[in-house]
């Protein structure tokens, strides 16, 4: 069956004879993030963790793949109004980042099977003896450590122009990318801060998604969003995704997820991938480390 995805475009189409519209068919997809979770909701929080998933029917090597938060800067601040920052948020080379983590590995060290997830971990300890509604992150496949460090887990490497130690892995425009060497990609030093940023390919994205604080639990009233997070070869309708929000809601011991889109004969869960984050991930109990059968509706 085919699956549609429509936007909001108007086109004049001609008064005469049937129009050819062509269909750009959604890629099964490879490696995907499928979740994002933590227990306070803070960007200190040391049970944070965020999960991969191999979406391919082929085995897949984590070694050298690297995680990373796009463009920070999304509102429109008067440090970084939106018309200024709109040529590297919407940039369709690639997206530009300065936090970038880097997985372990000198090649085929760590395979990811068709249908497995890897969980990644701030800290990789037992959370829920500290409370019992913290989450237990000791099964983690990795980690990148602030704090705590498990000697048994293989840790990321913290690679981008400024350190990730505080800064919540599933913020917005968040990716998933083949290896790269920073040292040979184009640079962007922002204006205000003096923080390098760096592009990664288009060719060389695996997935992204965007996600967004959902403000309307704040007690504030922030400056407006600006339209794009990231291009739409990214992130195919633009907006913010206030739908799910980059607040997990922990409090309810909820994470941010992928939907299942079907389960195979064989059981293995094909995630949805339509590179629109609010269509593809919803907010559901958290599962870190393996994948639900279905998900609620948000």
């Amino acid at each position: 069956a085919a699956q549609v995805l429509a936007g909001g475009r108007r086109l004049s189409l001609p008064a005469i004879g049937p129009p050819d519209v062509t269909m750009d068919p959604n890629p099964r997809g490879s490696l995907v993030p499928s979740e994002w979770g933590t227990a306070w909701g803070t960007s200190q929080d040391p049970a944070e963790y965020f999960e991969v998933y191999n979406n391919s029917d082929t085995t897949i090597y984590l070694d050298g793949k690297l995680w990373g938060l796009g463009f920070e800067w999304q509102r429109d601040f008067s440090a970084w109004p939106c018309a200024q920052t709109e040529p590297i948020r919407n940039d369709p080379d690639g997206i530009w980042t300065r936090f970038v983590l880097r997985f372990p590995g000198s090649g085929t060290d760590y395979p990811l099977a068709p249908g497995h997830a890897a969980l990644v971990a701030k800290e990789a300890i037992d959370h829920s003896a500290i409370s019992p509604w913290q989450p237990d992150l000791s099964h983690a496949d990795f980690e990148w450590p602030v704090g705590v460090n498990n000697p048994d887990v293989p840790n990321l490497q913290d690679i981008g122009h400024s350190l990730l130690s505080y800064h919540t892995p599933g913020g917005v425009a968040s990716f998933l990318a083949e290896p790269a060497d920073l040292a040979t990609l184009p640079r962007y030093i922002d204006p205000y801060t003096g923080y390098v940023h760096v592009r990664i390919p288009r060719a060389a994205i695996l997935d992204a998604w965007a996600t967004w604080t959902d403000f309307t639990k704040q007690n504030y009233v922030p400056s407006a969003p600006c339209l794009e997070v990231a291009n739409k070869r990214f992130e195919r309708l633009p907006g913010p995704t206030y739908s799910i929000g980059g607040d997990a809601d922990p409090d309810n011991g909820r994470s941010v997820q992928r939907r299942v889109l079907r389960v195979l004969p064989d059981g293995r869960k094909v995630l949805l991938d339509t590179n629109t984050s609010m269509f593809d991930f919803v907010k559901a109990v958290r599962t870190p480390g393996w994948i639900p059968d279905s998900l609620p509706e948000p």
